[in-house]
């Protein structure tokens, strides 16, 4: 018989998962099990009790203390040593084609997410998941050591300036307010009290019914992160990666927070390890987490071939999780992970002790790796110097291509990138000069990976527009890429593929890029496009024109539109009204699902537009889809915007430089 503490540092054997006890660490028959004399709480496929421990502990054992150090479970039975487990092998059959059912799903609607989705891939990986006492990665810390006394008084010293407040009396555990319902424990892991200040110390919001993670759980644990990287120097950035827009949208919801290892670049190539922070644990939010989790370290693992494992942190109001996906053979993954441990402000807390461990680890401990670059230092007549990888890939081509940021020898930066077609490089070739599109400075050829590449030089290096910035600069963005898009029409140039991540700004101006499957349209705008490419189209179906899925031809009018959409898809932050029913695989559901969203009088995302970019994105709504005045309750479909009239717009709600 083993004596057994829950969530204690001192037996990380037996811990929580989804509210219930997993026991599959003691080698026990599950069948057999005995907790302080009670048979039968434990499920006998998964190893985990029937029931949350939190009902165990008052329904079954009438002990809200077991479990404790001061009153530990007993817990006894068979072991499974000698067992013939002809059962556990079709269940882990089972559980491995449910995962791979949800894999696939992902990655044939990776624009349509959904968090129920994330939630059933959770749900198998939580089953397949190791659970150990120390994650390989993280270097062993010494008991006390003074790296976590100065992390945590850093800490502390941030939170007594500024906004914050620390009340008198701390160590309060989250619990959750729900409407019509008395306070409700939120957080089955964590323990009835703990040491040091608290989440729910620091967070006054956090007693209330309207308590929410984006607006006011957030900010503090990033302010909390950030004092305790400075603390241990740690050499990495944190991005707030989930109210901002960013590159790391694509494919599964958005990182709260991304630790990465090249400054300002959240990129997929740069991430050191990504954060997800949810208020509470129930069953819902924990398998919902693991999924989004596993699907992202994944995505990491596939932006650079040679990583072997990286990095995901699970933040609740009560706990820190760290777990690791690890790449195995035949494209299998193995997943480690800490378990929940409970976290304060403390130099005692397990949960604290993790974070600074984790933050005081090297990046290249936690797996991540500088790409290989490619050997090539000039392109007619330009020099350079290769920096980094950006991203691998175009769209849904696969390595179609690879990204590279450089430093020119002027100390500018450039793009350099390498395609595996001439395409690009010669509509850039016949478009040279136009105002407002990514400019060629030079093409020729490199050997990158064992594969020969065009290789092409581009100016400037743009950064994507988000919904924080200013009125004038979003317009002014939307009216210069508008421009350019026009610009490349009168050259017989379709870009075909408008989206938020192929357009930005520098010093307040836009500029078009990735002409990766733009197009050479000379004698083809007015020809019909083939009835077999009803089952597709070129670009992105999240941000397509209405026209486009309805299967007609690209045009300047659906391009511009487009841009519409992406610039109302980037005011409200991403939220784009029905995103994840937008299915690649469903053109006619997508092309009625866009017809009733932006036919409807008002948009569904009004509320979460930002205030001051409304009568920009309200303003071109108007134009391609016009309100029936003499109603009101019904817009009609334009496919014949101009330019003009998209610039003109701009126009209306600031002051526009038009050259």
């Amino acid at each position: 018989m083993d004596e057994v503490f829950i969530n204690q540092e001192a037996d990380p054997y037996v811990i929580e998962a989804d509210g219930t006890l997993d026991v599959a660490a003691l080698q026990l028959q599950p069948a057999t099990v005995v907790i302080n004399g009670k048979k039968g709480l434990v499920d006998f496929h998964t190893s985990k009790t029937k029931r949350t421990f939190a009902q165990i502990q008052e329904e079954v054992l009438r002990d809200a203390t077991a479990g404790s150090m001061a009153n530990p479970l007993h817990i006894s039975g068979a072991s499974l040593a000698g067992k013939v487990l002809h059962d556990s092998d079709v269940v882990r059959r089972i559980d491995e084609a449910e995962a791979r059912i949800a894999e696939l799903s992902i990655q044939q609607n990776r624009g349509s997410q959904t968090t129920q989705t994330a939630q059933k891939l959770g749900s198998v990986w939580i089953k397949r998941a190791h659970k150990v006492m120390q994650l390989s990665c993280l270097r062993p810390m010494e008991e006390g050591a003074s790296v976590v006394t100065t992390a945590c008084a850093a800490v502390l010293s941030r939170f007594q300036t500024g906004p914050y407040t620390i009340p008198n009396v701390t160590g309060r555990v989250f619990t959750k307010k729900r409407k019509h319902e008395e306070t409700a424990q939120s957080n089955v892991h964590a323990p009835s009290d703990m040491s040091g200040v608290t989440l729910a110390d620091l967070i006054p919001e956090s007693v209330e019914v309207g308590f929410k993670e984006e607006d006011h759980m957030q900010p503090v644990l990033i302010d909390l992160i950030k004092a305790a990287m400075d603390a241990v120097q740690c050499d990495c950035c944190l991005q707030d990666t989930h109210s901002a827009s960013n590159q790391l949208e694509d494919p599964i919801s958005r990182p709260d927070c991304t630790l990465v290892a090249a400054g300002n670049m959240a990129m997929w190539t740069q991430v050191v390890s990504v954060w997800e922070f949810k208020i509470g644990s129930s069953k819902t939010e924990t398998e919902t987490m693991f999924g989004q989790q596993v699907e992202r370290c994944r995505y990491v693992l596939g932006a650079y071939d040679q990583r072997q494992f990286a990095v995901a942190v699970n933040f609740t109001m009560n706990t820190l999780e760290v777990m690791t996906v690890e790449r195995q053979d035949y494209e299998d993954f193995k997943l480690s992970t800490t378990g929940p441990q409970p976290f304060s402000i403390s130099d005692s807390s397990p949960g604290f002790q993790l974070l600074v461990n984790l933050l005081s680890t090297a990046k290249s401990d936690l797996g991540f790796m500088t790409a290989r670059l490619p050997q090539i230092s000039q392109l007619e007549g330009y020099q350079f110097t290769v920096q980094l990888l950006l991203k691998k890939g175009t769209a849904q081509l696969g390595s179609g291509s690879w990204v590279f940021l450089v430093r020119l020898q002027s100390g500018m930066d450039a793009i350099l990138k390498l395609n595996n077609s001439l395409n690009e490089g010669n509509l850039l070739s016949r478009l040279k000069g136009s105002a407002h599109l990514v400019e060629m400075l030079g093409r020729g050829t490199c050997v990158y990976a064992g594969t020969a590449w065009e290789a092409i030089l581009l100016v400037p290096v743009a950064h994507r527009l988000k919904c924080s910035d200013s009125l004038t600069t979003f317009s002014q963005v939307l009216y210069d890429v508008a421009g350019g898009i026009a610009n490349a029409a009168k050259r017989d140039v379709a870009h075909r593929d408008i989206t938020p991540n192929n357009f930005g700004q520098l010093g307040g101006r836009g500029y078009l890029y990735d002409f990766s499957v733009a197009k050479d349209m000379a004698g083809c705008w007015e020809r019909p496009r083939a009835a077999s490419s009803l089952t597709g189209i070129t670009g992105t179906v999240l941000w397509a024109a209405l026209s486009v899925l309805d299967g007609e031809q690209h045009s300047l009018s659906s391009m511009l539109e487009g841009l519409f959409i992406s610039a109302l898809s980037i005011s409200c932050n991403g939220k784009l009204h029905l995103r994840h029913a937008m299915k690649p695989d469903q053109l006619a559901l997508c092309a009625c699902l866009r017809r009733g969203h932006l036919t409807s009088p008002k948009l569904a995302e009004l509320p979460n537009v930002a205030t001051h970019l409304r009568p920009l994105i309200i303003g071109l709504h108007n134009l391609f889809y016009p309100l029936d005045r003499s109603t009101d309750s019904f817009r009609a479909y334009s496919t014949e915007v101009t330019l003009e009239s998209v610039q003109g717009v701009c126009r209306q709600v600031c002051s526009i430089l038009t050259e």
